[in-house]
């Protein structure tokens, strides 16, 4: 809410820049596990990002940049198994 609270900085056309937009943006990528954001950074790439969890708490991103006209689902699989083994190797760290 600190973050949301002072002015967003736009870095492209599609940039989210209005807090309560925000806010149900990260609702929604907290549902489905993951962010696909086309043209957020670059307008020719879209970016898919998919939490690191230990103790349910995210600690860290996995994330690949992709060209715009690019499949996203494939990205998505790959990133959540990543994650996955990024857990379960945390896990075994205990």
């Amino acid at each position: 809410e600190q973050v949301l609270a002072a002015p967003l900085r736009a870095v492209s056309r599609e940039t989210v820049t209005d807090a309560a937009s925000l806010r149900a943006l990260l609702a929604s990528v907290r549902r489905r596990g993951y962010v696909v954001a086309p043209g957020s950074i670059e307008a020719v790439s879209t970016g898919v990002a998919v939490p690191v969890r230990e103790h349910g708490e995210v600690i860290a991103a996995l994330s690949v940049v992709l060209p715009r006209e690019a499949e996203v689902q494939p990205a998505i699989t790959a990133l959540l198994a990543a994650a996955a083994g990024v857990e379960r190797s945390l896990r075994s760290l205990r």
